[in-house]
Protein backbone atom coordinates (compact mmCIF):
# COMPACT_ATOMS: atom_id res chain seq x y z
CA UNK A 1 0.00 0.00 0.00
CA UNK A 2 1.51 3.85 -1.08
CA UNK A 3 2.59 5.44 2.17
CA UNK A 4 -0.02 8.25 1.77
CA UNK A 5 -2.91 5.11 1.89
CA UNK A 6 -1.39 4.38 4.74
CA UNK A 7 -1.03 7.51 6.82
CA UNK A 8 -4.90 8.37 5.78
CA UNK A 9 -5.74 5.05 6.68
CA UNK A 10 -3.91 5.37 10.37
CA UNK A 11 -5.27 8.69 10.53
CA UNK A 12 -8.85 7.56 9.74
CA UNK A 13 -8.36 4.89 12.53
CA UNK A 14 -7.01 7.30 15.20
CA UNK A 15 -10.50 9.84 14.58
CA UNK A 16 -12.83 6.44 14.60
CA UNK A 17 -10.92 5.37 17.96
CA UNK A 18 -11.57 9.12 19.59
CA UNK A 19 -14.78 9.60 18.31
CA UNK A 20 -16.00 5.88 19.59
CA UNK A 21 -14.72 7.83 23.25
CA UNK A 22 -16.00 10.36 22.90
CA UNK A 23 -19.96 9.51 21.97
CA UNK A 24 -22.81 7.37 23.85
CA UNK A 25 -23.15 4.01 22.75
CA UNK A 26 -26.12 3.73 21.04
CA UNK A 27 -29.16 2.44 22.29
CA UNK A 28 -29.58 -1.99 21.93
CA UNK A 29 -32.07 -3.02 20.03
CA UNK A 30 -33.57 -5.68 22.43
CA UNK A 31 -36.74 -7.75 23.30
CA UNK A 32 -35.59 -6.96 26.79
CA UNK A 33 -37.77 -4.67 29.28
CA UNK A 34 -39.00 -4.69 32.76
CA UNK A 35 -42.03 -3.77 34.83
CA UNK A 36 -41.56 -2.03 38.05
CA UNK A 37 -43.72 -4.75 40.29
CA UNK A 38 -42.76 -3.82 44.27
CA UNK A 39 -46.39 -2.40 45.40
CA UNK A 40 -48.27 -4.75 43.30
CA UNK A 41 -45.91 -7.57 44.91
CA UNK A 42 -46.65 -6.93 48.09
CA UNK A 43 -43.36 -5.20 49.14
CA UNK A 44 -45.01 -1.67 49.39
CA UNK A 45 -45.48 -1.49 53.02
CA UNK A 46 -41.56 -1.43 53.57
CA UNK A 47 -39.38 2.29 53.61
CA UNK A 48 -35.86 2.66 54.28
CA UNK A 49 -34.81 5.48 56.76
CA UNK A 50 -31.55 7.06 55.93
CA UNK A 51 -30.82 9.66 58.58
CA UNK A 52 -32.72 12.02 60.58
CA UNK A 53 -31.96 15.35 58.45
CA UNK A 54 -33.68 15.81 54.68
CA UNK A 55 -30.85 17.80 53.10
CA UNK A 56 -28.57 14.52 54.45
CA UNK A 57 -26.00 17.19 56.67
CA UNK A 58 -23.48 14.54 57.02
CA UNK A 59 -21.92 11.81 55.68
CA UNK A 60 -23.89 8.21 57.22
CA UNK A 61 -27.37 9.20 56.22
CA UNK A 62 -26.61 8.53 52.98
CA UNK A 63 -24.91 5.65 53.02
CA UNK A 64 -26.68 2.78 54.26
CA UNK A 65 -29.39 0.83 52.15
CA UNK A 66 -28.44 -3.27 51.55
CA UNK A 67 -30.73 -6.02 50.26
CA UNK A 68 -30.32 -9.22 49.97
CA UNK A 69 -31.62 -12.29 48.01
CA UNK A 70 -32.28 -16.28 49.36
CA UNK A 71 -34.23 -18.46 49.92
CA UNK A 72 -34.43 -18.66 53.58
CA UNK A 73 -37.21 -21.32 53.64
CA UNK A 74 -35.77 -23.88 50.89
CA UNK A 75 -39.47 -24.11 48.91
CA UNK A 76 -37.73 -23.15 46.21
CA UNK A 77 -38.74 -19.48 45.56
CA UNK A 78 -36.01 -16.80 46.09
CA UNK A 79 -37.45 -14.56 48.90
CA UNK A 80 -35.94 -10.95 49.76
CA UNK A 81 -34.34 -8.89 52.81
CA UNK A 82 -34.27 -5.58 52.93
CA UNK A 83 -32.30 -3.16 55.78
CA UNK A 84 -33.95 -1.41 57.59
CA UNK A 85 -31.55 2.19 58.11
CA UNK A 86 -31.22 4.18 60.87
CA UNK A 87 -31.22 7.60 62.25
CA UNK A 88 -29.00 9.66 65.19
CA UNK A 89 -32.40 8.80 67.37
CA UNK A 90 -32.34 5.83 67.24
CA UNK A 91 -28.69 5.67 68.27
CA UNK A 92 -29.30 7.21 71.42
CA UNK A 93 -32.52 5.87 72.42
CA UNK A 94 -34.71 9.11 71.63
CA UNK A 95 -36.54 6.63 68.72
CA UNK A 96 -36.99 3.28 67.80
CA UNK A 97 -34.59 1.69 65.41
CA UNK A 98 -36.33 1.69 61.84
CA UNK A 99 -37.34 -2.01 61.26
CA UNK A 100 -35.83 -4.50 58.57
CA UNK A 101 -38.38 -6.29 55.87
CA UNK A 102 -38.40 -9.67 55.34
CA UNK A 103 -41.15 -11.13 52.80
CA UNK A 104 -41.51 -14.58 51.90
CA UNK A 105 -41.97 -15.46 48.13
CA UNK A 106 -45.49 -16.90 47.96
CA UNK A 107 -44.52 -18.43 44.27
CA UNK A 108 -47.48 -16.28 42.82
CA UNK A 109 -45.80 -13.35 41.69
CA UNK A 110 -46.47 -12.02 45.31
CA UNK A 111 -44.49 -10.98 48.59
CA UNK A 112 -45.89 -11.75 52.15
CA UNK A 113 -44.01 -9.72 54.65
CA UNK A 114 -43.01 -11.67 57.40
CA UNK A 115 -40.83 -9.61 59.81
CA UNK A 116 -42.62 -9.65 62.96
CA UNK A 117 -42.39 -12.88 63.33
CA UNK A 118 -38.85 -13.73 62.10
CA UNK A 119 -36.65 -12.43 65.10
CA UNK A 120 -34.70 -9.62 62.80
CA UNK A 121 -34.10 -6.59 65.16
CA UNK A 122 -32.39 -3.24 64.11
CA UNK A 123 -29.62 -2.78 66.75
CA UNK A 124 -29.73 1.29 65.56
CA UNK A 125 -28.53 1.85 62.26
CA UNK A 126 -28.14 -0.89 59.87
CA UNK A 127 -25.78 -0.55 56.91
CA UNK A 128 -25.88 -3.77 54.83
CA UNK A 129 -26.26 -7.60 54.57
CA UNK A 130 -24.50 -10.68 53.60
CA UNK A 131 -26.55 -13.93 53.08
CA UNK A 132 -25.21 -17.49 53.46
CA UNK A 133 -25.44 -21.06 55.43
CA UNK A 134 -22.67 -20.25 57.55
CA UNK A 135 -23.13 -22.89 60.25
CA UNK A 136 -23.68 -25.70 57.25
CA UNK A 137 -27.55 -26.74 58.00
CA UNK A 138 -28.78 -26.28 54.78
CA UNK A 139 -30.94 -23.09 55.35
CA UNK A 140 -29.18 -19.09 54.81
CA UNK A 141 -28.15 -17.14 57.40
CA UNK A 142 -28.24 -13.31 57.23
CA UNK A 143 -24.97 -11.06 58.59
CA UNK A 144 -26.54 -7.21 58.95
CA UNK A 145 -23.58 -4.54 59.29
CA UNK A 146 -24.13 -1.46 61.71
CA UNK A 147 -23.20 1.80 62.29
CA UNK A 148 -22.02 2.36 65.75
CA UNK A 149 -23.51 -0.64 67.10
CA UNK A 150 -21.89 -4.26 66.80
CA UNK A 151 -22.88 -6.01 63.00
CA UNK A 152 -25.67 -9.26 63.67
CA UNK A 153 -25.05 -12.70 63.19
CA UNK A 154 -28.92 -14.75 62.66
CA UNK A 155 -28.97 -18.33 62.77
CA UNK A 156 -31.93 -19.22 60.57
CA UNK A 157 -33.91 -22.08 62.38
CA UNK A 158 -36.33 -22.28 59.40
CA UNK A 159 -39.92 -20.95 59.06
CA UNK A 160 -39.00 -17.44 58.50
CA UNK A 161 -37.09 -17.86 62.45
CA UNK A 162 -33.57 -16.29 63.04
CA UNK A 163 -32.12 -15.95 66.38
CA UNK A 164 -29.66 -13.91 66.95
CA UNK A 165 -26.56 -15.60 67.95
CA UNK A 166 -23.44 -13.04 68.10
CA UNK A 167 -22.53 -12.83 71.80
CA UNK A 168 -22.05 -16.52 71.87
CA UNK A 169 -20.15 -16.20 68.26
CA UNK A 170 -17.91 -13.19 68.61
CA UNK A 171 -19.58 -12.56 64.84
CA UNK A 172 -20.30 -8.73 65.97
CA UNK A 173 -16.98 -6.99 66.08
CA UNK A 174 -16.42 -4.12 68.72
CA UNK A 175 -18.87 -1.75 68.90
CA UNK A 176 -18.52 2.35 67.43
CA UNK A 177 -17.46 1.03 64.24
CA UNK A 178 -18.62 2.09 60.96
CA UNK A 179 -19.22 -1.10 59.15
CA UNK A 180 -20.12 -1.64 55.85
CA UNK A 181 -19.89 -4.64 53.07
CA UNK A 182 -19.70 -8.26 54.10
CA UNK A 183 -18.70 -11.27 52.48
CA UNK A 184 -18.59 -14.86 53.39
CA UNK A 185 -15.87 -17.09 51.73
CA UNK A 186 -13.10 -19.80 52.47
CA UNK A 187 -9.54 -18.02 52.92
CA UNK A 188 -7.78 -20.65 54.64
CA UNK A 189 -9.29 -23.33 52.55
CA UNK A 190 -10.21 -25.38 55.69
CA UNK A 191 -13.95 -26.43 54.40
CA UNK A 192 -15.73 -23.45 56.93
CA UNK A 193 -16.89 -20.00 56.07
CA UNK A 194 -14.68 -16.94 57.39
CA UNK A 195 -15.92 -13.45 57.12
CA UNK A 196 -14.75 -10.10 55.89
CA UNK A 197 -16.06 -7.22 56.77
CA UNK A 198 -15.09 -3.39 55.59
CA UNK A 199 -14.77 -0.38 57.73
CA UNK A 200 -15.49 2.74 56.07
CA UNK A 201 -14.70 5.90 58.26
CA UNK A 202 -14.18 6.69 62.16
CA UNK A 203 -16.90 8.69 62.78
CA UNK A 204 -17.93 9.91 66.22
CA UNK A 205 -22.18 10.95 66.26
CA UNK A 206 -20.87 13.76 68.68
CA UNK A 207 -17.90 15.37 66.72
CA UNK A 208 -19.85 15.73 63.30
CA UNK A 209 -17.84 17.93 60.58
CA UNK A 210 -20.87 20.35 59.12
CA UNK A 211 -21.55 20.96 55.25
CA UNK A 212 -19.09 23.78 54.01
CA UNK A 213 -16.71 23.41 57.01
CA UNK A 214 -13.35 22.27 54.67
CA UNK A 215 -12.59 21.75 50.85
CA UNK A 216 -14.09 18.22 51.09
CA UNK A 217 -17.29 19.42 51.96
CA UNK A 218 -18.34 21.17 49.06
CA UNK A 219 -19.20 19.81 46.01
CA UNK A 220 -19.77 22.31 42.74
CA UNK A 221 -19.52 25.46 45.11
CA UNK A 222 -22.66 24.22 47.25
CA UNK A 223 -21.78 23.24 50.76
CA UNK A 224 -22.55 19.55 51.27
CA UNK A 225 -21.77 16.61 53.72
CA UNK A 226 -18.22 16.22 54.55
CA UNK A 227 -16.35 13.16 53.84
CA UNK A 228 -15.01 10.69 53.11
CA UNK A 229 -11.53 12.48 52.08
CA UNK A 230 -10.73 14.69 54.98
CA UNK A 231 -11.54 12.09 57.62
CA UNK A 232 -10.40 8.90 59.24
CA UNK A 233 -10.44 5.66 58.01
CA UNK A 234 -11.93 2.88 60.13
CA UNK A 235 -10.32 -0.44 60.03
CA UNK A 236 -11.51 -3.66 58.63
CA UNK A 237 -12.68 -6.91 60.03
CA UNK A 238 -11.40 -10.52 59.22
CA UNK A 239 -13.45 -12.98 60.91
CA UNK A 240 -11.96 -16.36 61.02
CA UNK A 241 -14.85 -19.22 61.85
CA UNK A 242 -13.33 -21.43 64.12
CA UNK A 243 -13.60 -25.06 64.49
CA UNK A 244 -16.39 -24.53 67.24
CA UNK A 245 -18.59 -22.07 65.27
CA UNK A 246 -17.25 -19.30 66.96
CA UNK A 247 -15.53 -16.03 65.09
CA UNK A 248 -11.86 -14.29 65.83
CA UNK A 249 -10.88 -11.40 64.19
CA UNK A 250 -7.33 -12.03 62.57
CA UNK A 251 -7.31 -8.77 60.68
CA UNK A 252 -4.68 -7.44 62.46
CA UNK A 253 -2.53 -10.80 62.54
CA UNK A 254 -2.58 -10.97 58.92
CA UNK A 255 -1.91 -7.06 58.48
CA UNK A 256 -5.03 -6.30 56.82
CA UNK A 257 -5.84 -3.58 58.98
CA UNK A 258 -2.96 -1.67 58.19
CA UNK A 259 -4.46 0.69 55.96
CA UNK A 260 -7.92 2.14 57.17
CA UNK A 261 -9.36 2.65 54.16
CA UNK A 262 -12.69 3.58 53.24
CA UNK A 263 -14.13 0.46 52.74
CA UNK A 264 -17.58 -0.34 51.09
CA UNK A 265 -17.85 -3.57 48.85
CA UNK A 266 -16.35 -6.87 49.52
CA UNK A 267 -16.19 -10.32 47.92
CA UNK A 268 -14.29 -13.37 48.38
CA UNK A 269 -13.69 -14.73 44.61
CA UNK A 270 -11.60 -17.18 42.88
CA UNK A 271 -9.20 -14.79 41.25
CA UNK A 272 -6.32 -16.99 40.05
CA UNK A 273 -5.48 -19.75 38.07
CA UNK A 274 -6.15 -21.62 41.28
CA UNK A 275 -8.83 -22.48 43.00
CA UNK A 276 -8.03 -20.20 46.20
CA UNK A 277 -10.57 -17.41 47.22
CA UNK A 278 -8.97 -13.79 47.07
CA UNK A 279 -10.35 -10.81 49.27
CA UNK A 280 -11.62 -7.56 46.76
CA UNK A 281 -12.32 -4.56 48.56
CA UNK A 282 -13.91 -1.66 47.10
CA UNK A 283 -12.35 1.40 48.77
CA UNK A 284 -13.95 4.81 48.27
CA UNK A 285 -11.77 7.72 47.17
CA UNK A 286 -8.34 5.40 47.84
CA UNK A 287 -6.98 2.88 45.77
CA UNK A 288 -8.97 -1.00 46.18
CA UNK A 289 -7.60 -4.11 47.63
CA UNK A 290 -6.90 -7.33 46.82
CA UNK A 291 -5.73 -9.69 49.04
CA UNK A 292 -4.26 -12.98 48.25
CA UNK A 293 -3.52 -16.52 49.77
CA UNK A 294 -0.46 -16.95 50.55
CA UNK A 295 1.93 -19.13 52.83
CA UNK A 296 -0.62 -19.52 55.38
CA UNK A 297 -1.51 -15.87 55.32
CA UNK A 298 -2.95 -13.02 53.17
CA UNK A 299 -0.65 -10.76 50.44
CA UNK A 300 -1.99 -7.38 49.41
CA UNK A 301 -1.98 -7.38 45.41
CA UNK A 302 -3.95 -4.72 44.36
CA UNK A 303 -1.61 -2.69 42.57
CA UNK A 304 0.04 -6.04 41.20
CA UNK A 305 -3.52 -7.07 40.23
CA UNK A 306 -4.03 -4.28 37.81
CA UNK A 307 -7.25 -3.47 40.33
CA UNK A 308 -6.13 -0.84 42.56
CA UNK A 309 -6.83 2.01 40.38
CA UNK A 310 -8.24 3.57 37.33
CA UNK A 311 -6.86 2.82 33.84
CA UNK A 312 -5.08 6.35 33.78
CA UNK A 313 -3.45 5.18 37.55
CA UNK A 314 -6.30 7.41 39.55
CA UNK A 315 -7.88 6.76 42.34
CA UNK A 316 -12.02 5.65 42.31
CA UNK A 317 -14.79 6.03 44.62
CA UNK A 318 -15.27 2.07 44.40
CA UNK A 319 -18.47 1.32 45.75
CA UNK A 320 -20.06 -2.07 44.57
CA UNK A 321 -18.76 -4.64 43.05
CA UNK A 322 -20.00 -7.37 40.20
CA UNK A 323 -18.14 -10.62 38.60
CA UNK A 324 -18.59 -12.63 35.96
CA UNK A 325 -17.08 -13.80 32.73
CA UNK A 326 -18.22 -11.28 30.33
CA UNK A 327 -16.54 -11.68 26.97
CA UNK A 328 -16.56 -16.18 27.73
CA UNK A 329 -13.11 -17.16 27.88
CA UNK A 330 -13.57 -18.50 31.20
CA UNK A 331 -12.04 -16.15 33.19
CA UNK A 332 -13.17 -14.14 35.64
CA UNK A 333 -14.17 -10.32 34.96
CA UNK A 334 -15.01 -7.24 37.38
CA UNK A 335 -16.96 -4.11 37.19
CA UNK A 336 -16.84 -1.81 39.80
CA UNK A 337 -19.50 1.48 40.62
CA UNK A 338 -18.24 4.83 41.23
CA UNK A 339 -19.14 8.75 41.76
CA UNK A 340 -20.31 10.78 39.46
CA UNK A 341 -18.21 12.89 37.11
CA UNK A 342 -16.45 9.25 36.55
CA UNK A 343 -16.71 6.64 35.18
CA UNK A 344 -17.59 2.81 36.45
CA UNK A 345 -15.10 0.33 35.91
CA UNK A 346 -14.76 -2.79 33.95
CA UNK A 347 -12.00 -4.80 34.34
CA UNK A 348 -10.99 -7.65 31.94
CA UNK A 349 -9.23 -10.90 34.08
CA UNK A 350 -6.33 -11.91 32.40
CA UNK A 351 -4.23 -14.94 33.29
CA UNK A 352 -2.58 -15.43 36.79
CA UNK A 353 -5.08 -13.05 38.65
CA UNK A 354 -4.24 -9.94 36.65
CA UNK A 355 -6.35 -7.67 35.55
CA UNK A 356 -7.02 -4.49 32.97
CA UNK A 357 -9.06 -1.58 33.06
CA UNK A 358 -11.20 -2.11 29.47
CA UNK A 359 -14.05 0.28 30.25
CA UNK A 360 -13.47 2.67 27.10
CA UNK A 361 -12.93 0.01 24.73
CA UNK A 362 -16.29 -1.65 25.80
CA UNK A 363 -17.96 2.01 25.62
CA UNK A 364 -18.94 1.55 28.96
CA UNK A 365 -17.04 4.49 30.57
CA UNK A 366 -19.24 7.94 28.81
CA UNK A 367 -22.78 6.30 29.79
CA UNK A 368 -21.63 6.61 33.44
CA UNK A 369 -19.79 9.43 33.98
CA UNK A 370 -23.31 11.29 34.38
CA UNK A 371 -24.74 9.07 37.06
CA UNK A 372 -23.69 7.74 40.84
CA UNK A 373 -23.74 3.78 40.90
CA UNK A 374 -24.45 1.54 44.26
CA UNK A 375 -25.24 -1.88 43.58
CA UNK A 376 -24.39 -3.87 40.21
CA UNK A 377 -24.35 -7.06 39.09
CA UNK A 378 -23.48 -8.92 35.91
CA UNK A 379 -26.48 -11.15 34.63
CA UNK A 380 -27.41 -12.00 31.06
CA UNK A 381 -30.90 -10.39 31.21
CA UNK A 382 -31.54 -11.84 27.68
CA UNK A 383 -30.45 -15.52 28.05
CA UNK A 384 -28.43 -14.91 25.07
CA UNK A 385 -25.50 -16.51 26.79
CA UNK A 386 -23.56 -13.46 26.98
CA UNK A 387 -23.46 -11.69 30.86
CA UNK A 388 -25.14 -8.06 30.65
CA UNK A 389 -24.88 -5.57 33.53
CA UNK A 390 -27.37 -3.84 36.03
CA UNK A 391 -26.63 -1.12 38.26
CA UNK A 392 -28.22 0.83 40.39
CA UNK A 393 -27.56 4.70 40.63
CA UNK A 394 -28.35 7.76 42.97
CA UNK A 395 -26.76 10.41 44.40
CA UNK A 396 -25.76 11.47 47.81
CA UNK A 397 -26.37 14.93 47.56
CA UNK A 398 -30.00 16.47 47.90
CA UNK A 399 -28.21 19.83 46.77
CA UNK A 400 -27.29 19.03 43.19
CA UNK A 401 -31.16 19.24 42.55
CA UNK A 402 -30.64 23.13 42.90
CA UNK A 403 -28.01 23.63 40.17
CA UNK A 404 -28.11 23.74 36.31
CA UNK A 405 -26.57 19.98 35.87
CA UNK A 406 -27.83 16.88 34.52
CA UNK A 407 -26.96 14.74 37.45
CA UNK A 408 -30.20 14.86 39.76
CA UNK A 409 -30.24 13.68 43.32
CA UNK A 410 -32.61 10.78 41.76
CA UNK A 411 -31.43 8.76 39.30
CA UNK A 412 -32.15 6.03 36.82
CA UNK A 413 -31.19 2.54 37.08
CA UNK A 414 -29.09 1.44 33.86
CA UNK A 415 -28.88 -1.65 32.08
CA UNK A 416 -26.01 -2.65 29.73
CA UNK A 417 -26.17 -5.70 27.07
CA UNK A 418 -23.53 -7.29 26.01
CA UNK A 419 -23.32 -7.18 22.29
CA UNK A 420 -20.75 -10.14 22.17
CA UNK A 421 -17.94 -8.57 20.54
CA UNK A 422 -16.48 -7.10 23.75
CA UNK A 423 -18.67 -3.93 23.62
CA UNK A 424 -21.78 -2.71 25.93
CA UNK A 425 -24.63 -0.84 24.83
CA UNK A 426 -27.38 0.98 27.06
CA UNK A 427 -30.93 -0.20 27.23
CA UNK A 428 -33.04 2.41 26.16
CA UNK A 429 -34.89 3.87 29.42
CA UNK A 430 -38.25 2.89 28.16
CA UNK A 431 -37.78 -0.60 28.98
CA UNK A 432 -36.76 0.02 32.70
CA UNK A 433 -38.40 3.18 33.50
CA UNK A 434 -38.32 4.60 37.00
CA UNK A 435 -35.67 6.62 38.92
CA UNK A 436 -34.70 6.49 42.63
CA UNK A 437 -32.01 7.47 45.13
CA UNK A 438 -30.94 3.80 44.54
CA UNK A 439 -28.25 2.01 46.89
CA UNK A 440 -28.19 -2.02 47.53
CA UNK A 441 -29.42 -4.58 44.08
CA UNK A 442 -29.90 -7.90 44.50
CA UNK A 443 -30.31 -10.16 41.14
CA UNK A 444 -32.61 -13.47 41.47
CA UNK A 445 -34.76 -15.43 39.17
CA UNK A 446 -38.07 -14.30 41.46
CA UNK A 447 -40.34 -15.87 39.20
CA UNK A 448 -38.98 -19.01 38.59
CA UNK A 449 -38.89 -18.45 35.05
CA UNK A 450 -35.61 -18.67 34.05
CA UNK A 451 -35.34 -14.73 33.88
CA UNK A 452 -33.35 -12.67 36.10
CA UNK A 453 -34.61 -9.53 37.90
CA UNK A 454 -33.89 -7.59 40.75
CA UNK A 455 -34.55 -5.63 43.67
CA UNK A 456 -33.52 -2.24 44.66
CA UNK A 457 -33.46 -1.03 48.54
CA UNK A 458 -33.39 2.94 47.66
CA UNK A 459 -32.36 5.47 50.22
CA UNK A 460 -35.41 6.85 52.11
CA UNK A 461 -38.04 5.28 49.58
CA UNK A 462 -40.06 2.22 49.09
CA UNK A 463 -38.01 -0.37 47.40
CA UNK A 464 -38.13 -1.36 43.39
CA UNK A 465 -39.05 -4.45 42.26
CA UNK A 466 -38.22 -4.81 38.32
CA UNK A 467 -39.48 -8.18 36.68
CA UNK A 468 -37.81 -9.28 33.36
CA UNK A 469 -39.76 -9.15 30.70
CA UNK A 470 -37.50 -10.81 28.14
CA UNK A 471 -38.29 -12.95 25.43
CA UNK A 472 -36.57 -15.48 23.68
CA UNK A 473 -33.63 -17.75 24.50
CA UNK A 474 -33.32 -20.53 27.05
CA UNK A 475 -31.70 -20.68 30.48
CA UNK A 476 -30.97 -23.25 32.79
CA UNK A 477 -30.19 -22.76 36.53
CA UNK A 478 -28.25 -24.67 38.84
CA UNK A 479 -28.80 -24.99 43.04
CA UNK A 480 -25.29 -26.44 44.04
CA UNK A 481 -25.01 -27.90 47.74
CA UNK A 482 -21.51 -28.99 48.80
CA UNK A 483 -20.91 -32.04 50.95
CA UNK A 484 -18.73 -30.53 54.03
CA UNK A 485 -19.58 -27.48 55.83
CA UNK A 486 -19.94 -24.90 53.16
CA UNK A 487 -23.14 -26.23 51.84
CA UNK A 488 -23.78 -23.08 49.84
CA UNK A 489 -20.62 -23.83 47.70
CA UNK A 490 -19.50 -20.87 47.70
CA UNK A 491 -15.65 -20.34 45.35
CA UNK A 492 -17.55 -22.93 42.87
CA UNK A 493 -16.38 -22.46 39.56
CA UNK A 494 -19.50 -23.59 37.04
CA UNK A 495 -17.86 -23.95 33.10
CA UNK A 496 -20.88 -24.06 30.60
CA UNK A 497 -20.67 -25.19 27.36
CA UNK A 498 -23.17 -25.08 24.88
CA UNK A 499 -23.69 -24.99 20.50
CA UNK A 500 -22.28 -22.26 19.86
CA UNK A 501 -20.93 -20.66 23.43
CA UNK A 502 -19.43 -20.89 26.49
CA UNK A 503 -19.32 -19.27 29.66
CA UNK A 504 -18.30 -18.88 33.49
CA UNK A 505 -20.11 -18.40 36.43
CA UNK A 506 -18.98 -18.52 40.15
CA UNK A 507 -20.65 -18.62 43.83
CA UNK A 508 -20.03 -16.00 46.07
CA UNK A 509 -21.77 -14.08 48.63
CA UNK A 510 -22.03 -10.52 48.94
CA UNK A 511 -19.87 -7.68 46.34
CA UNK A 512 -22.79 -5.43 45.29
CA UNK A 513 -22.89 -2.54 47.33
CA UNK A 514 -24.06 -3.81 50.98
CA UNK A 515 -26.03 -6.76 49.46
CA UNK A 516 -26.00 -10.12 48.40
CA UNK A 517 -27.49 -11.89 45.36
CA UNK A 518 -29.60 -15.54 45.50
CA UNK A 519 -26.26 -17.74 45.21
CA UNK A 520 -28.46 -20.32 42.35
CA UNK A 521 -26.03 -20.52 39.21
CA UNK A 522 -28.35 -18.96 35.86
CA UNK A 523 -26.80 -20.16 32.56
CA UNK A 524 -28.27 -18.28 29.02
CA UNK A 525 -27.49 -20.60 26.15
CA UNK A 526 -29.77 -18.40 23.42
CA UNK A 527 -31.64 -20.74 20.94
CA UNK A 528 -29.26 -24.17 21.99
CA UNK A 529 -31.57 -26.73 24.25
CA UNK A 530 -28.58 -28.42 26.33
CA UNK A 531 -25.89 -27.60 27.78
CA UNK A 532 -22.37 -29.41 29.27
CA UNK A 533 -21.56 -27.99 32.64
CA UNK A 534 -18.03 -28.76 34.51
CA UNK A 535 -18.19 -27.77 38.15
CA UNK A 536 -15.24 -27.05 40.25
CA UNK A 537 -16.33 -27.78 43.44
CA UNK A 538 -14.22 -25.62 46.39
CA UNK A 539 -12.11 -28.69 47.29
CA UNK A 540 -11.19 -28.38 44.24
CA UNK A 541 -12.88 -31.72 43.20
CA UNK A 542 -14.60 -31.62 39.54
CA UNK A 543 -17.48 -33.12 38.03
CA UNK A 544 -18.70 -33.06 34.83
CA UNK A 545 -22.53 -33.21 33.98
CA UNK A 546 -23.04 -33.69 30.30
CA UNK A 547 -26.81 -32.63 28.21
CA UNK A 548 -28.88 -30.75 30.70
CA UNK A 549 -31.70 -30.05 29.58
CA UNK A 550 -32.77 -26.23 28.92
CA UNK A 551 -35.19 -24.52 31.06
CA UNK A 552 -35.10 -26.66 34.07
CA UNK A 553 -33.81 -25.73 37.32
CA UNK A 554 -31.09 -28.83 38.85
CA UNK A 555 -29.96 -29.74 42.36
CA UNK A 556 -26.24 -30.53 41.90
CA UNK A 557 -25.02 -32.23 45.54
CA UNK A 558 -21.18 -32.68 45.18
CA UNK A 559 -20.74 -35.94 44.04
CA UNK A 560 -24.01 -36.84 43.18
CA UNK A 561 -26.30 -37.10 40.42
CA UNK A 562 -27.97 -33.76 39.51
CA UNK A 563 -31.69 -33.58 40.25
CA UNK A 564 -33.99 -31.94 38.18
CA UNK A 565 -36.42 -29.85 40.51
CA UNK A 566 -38.78 -27.59 38.62
CA UNK A 567 -39.40 -27.17 34.55
CA UNK A 568 -38.51 -22.86 34.21
CA UNK A 569 -41.57 -21.03 31.60
CA UNK A 570 -39.65 -20.28 28.49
Amino acid sequence: MPRALILLALLAAGAAAVSGRARTASPAPSSLRFDEVASAAGLGGFRHVGGSTPDKRYIVEVMSGGVCAADFDGDGWTDIFFVGGGRFESLDGRAAPPPHALFRNRGDGSFEDVTARSGLTNAGWSMGCAAADEDGDGRPDLYVTNYRSPNQLFRNRGGFAFEDVTARTGAGGPPGRWNTGATFGDMDGDGDLDLFVAGYVALDPAHLLEPGSNRYCVHQGLPVNCGPRGLPGEGDLLLRRDGDGTFTDVAALLGIDREKLYGLGAAFLPLGDDQRQWLLVANDSTPNAVYRPRDGGLAEVGLASGLALSEEGNEQASMGIAWGDYDRDLRLDLYLTSFVDDYNTLYRGLEGGAFEDVTRRAQLAQPTWLYMGWGTAFADLDRDGWSDLVVANGHVYPQVDTLDVVSRYRMPMQVFLNRGDGTFAELPRAALVGGAVGRGLAVADFWNDGRLSFAINTLDGPPLLYRNRSTGGHALELRLEGAGSNRDAIGARVEARWEGGRALRVVASGGSYLSSSDPRVHVGIGEATRADLDVTWPDGRRQALRGLAADRLYALREGAAPIERRRLAP
